[in-house]
Order: C-alpha cells, then structure tokens, then sequence
C-alpha cells in the first residue's frame, strides 16, 4: 500500500475501533519502514494523549438558564428593534435619494449637499439680444462661407473651360500652320 493508503488506517488503529481490521498488520509493517508515516502516526498519538488530559474549565461567571417564554420574549423584543432600526435606515436613504444628496470628501474635509429645494430654470420661447445676434451672425457667416466656396468652384470651372479652349485653338492653329508651309 502507498503511504495515503496506509494514513487512511490510522485512526482505526489508533483507537482500535470495529476490533482488529484484517491489514492492521500491513499497517504495522508500513509502520516499521516509513520513517515519514511513523512521524504522523506518533503525533496523532500525542495527540490523543493530549486531548484525554483535557478538562473543562468552570465558566468565569454565572450561566443564567432562562424559560422558554422570557426567551421568546426576549427575542422577539430584539427583533422588533433590529426591524425599527431596519425601517429608519430604509427610510433615511430613500430620503437621501429623494433630496439628490451629494456627499463628497477630499482634502478640505467632508462635506453633504442636497438639491431638495433647487430653482429649476423657467423655459423661455424667446431669444435674447445677444442669442438673435450670435444666431444671425452664425447665419450670415455659413451663408459667406458657401457663397465664397461656391465662387470658387465657379472661377475654377472656368478656367479649366479656357484653358482647355486655349489648347484647342493652340492644336488648331498649328495644324494650319503646318499645311500652309506645304
């Protein structure tokens, strides 16, 4: 058997249990040849020998037996203030919540604001002087701008259109010119 084999056998053969296993003397050869496995077999052996002197000590102070009913009683009493505890912290977040609460902390210290009571801005249908003009001014400028690119689109297409007439007349010419000296 492996050494795992025989550790499995230790505490029967320790405490004897269920009389004399058939490979109790297997165990015990092992025993006589496993340095490793004679080891462990003697510390749980010191062991058991430790645990068999042990004695309970008396208890520092007096151990008060209550009835069935002040037990009952005692219980449900503590439950109800866990459950009230319960409900007032449930209740404090939910306010928390409500109010928009913003708890910070940094190097100047801590610090809670809420936005409970916060002024929310009355939607206007109107424009301001000043949004008419940086509105208009936008306007005018997006209009500048396309009308400039535009321009520039047109001179260019012309002077492609010229360009590619000049070569023409320049291909035309010395077509003529070339007959004329013949």
């Amino acid at each position: 058997m492996r050494c795992d084999e025989i550790q499995e056998h230790f505490v029967d053969l320790l405490y004897n249990e269920g009389g004399t296993p058939p490979d109790t003397q297997e165990v015990r050869d092992h025993l006589g040849t496993c340095l490793a496995c004679r080891r462990e077999f003697e510390e749980l052996k010191q062991t058991r020998k430790y645990l068999q002197t042990w004695k309970d000590e008396a208890p520092s102070r007096s151990v008060q037996i209550v009835t069935g009913q002040e037990s009952l009683l005692k219980q449900r009493s503590s439950w109800r203030y866990l459950g009230y505890a319960a409900i007032a912290a449930m209740a404090l977040i939910c306010l928390l919540a409500l109010a928009n609460t913003e708890i910070r902390s940094d190097k100047s210290g801590f610090s809670i604001s809420t936005h409970l009571f916060t002024r929310t801005p009355a939607e206007r249908d109107y424009y301001t002087k000043y949004e008419s003009r940086e509105l208009i001014k936008r306007a005018l400028d997006d209009s500048e701008f396309r009308t400039n690119e535009l321009s520039n689109l047109m001179m260019q297409k012309m002077l492609d259109t010229v360009e590619r007439d000049r070569w023409m007349d320049l291909h035309l010419t010395s077509g003529r010119a070339a007959r004329n000296t013949n």
